[in-house]
């Protein structure tokens, strides 16, 4: 099989990915986990139901609504698997992509519309990712 089509071949299995998450990402209700209540959707809300509802949870609650950068990041490396172009993987890019990211989190500024319990666990994500 020629190396074009196998790169095709990725490229829809990333794309797939990147959709997925995406549908979770949208669909998020913090009522699907029991981390944000004591009684979760029974069945979840969520387009890709428990699976995207941990999914997106986790997501949100590390990343915040920087997360959706993960979809554009799957979304293009799906287009350059398509059109054969390499994006070449180094170890200062690993680390400089979350260092990149690490400023979207919010620093220990919570939004006072947010539940208690949501404030308080995103404050100290942010507090550890802040340091």
């Amino acid at each position: 099989m020629k190396e074009e089509h196998i790169n095709e071949i990725k490229a829809i299995i990333i794309l797939a990915f990147g959709m997925i998450f995406l549908a979770s990402l949208i669909s998020f209700v913090p009522d699907d986990l029991p981390w944000y209540t004591s009684n979760p959707n029974v069945p979840t809300q969520n387009l890709i139901r428990i699976t995207g509802a941990y999914l997106s949870g986790t997501l949100f609650f590390v990343f915040g609504y920087s997360s959706y950068f993960l979809v554009v990041f799957l979304f293009f490396w799906a287009w350059n698997k398509f059109t054969s172009q390499e994006i070449s993987f180094t170890v200062s890019k690993l680390i400089i992509i979350p260092l990149r990211l690490k400023p979207m989190v919010r620093c220990g500024h919570g939004d006072i519309t947010d539940t208690a319990s949501w404030v308080t666990e995103r404050q100290i994500v942010a507090q550890l990712l802040c340091r």
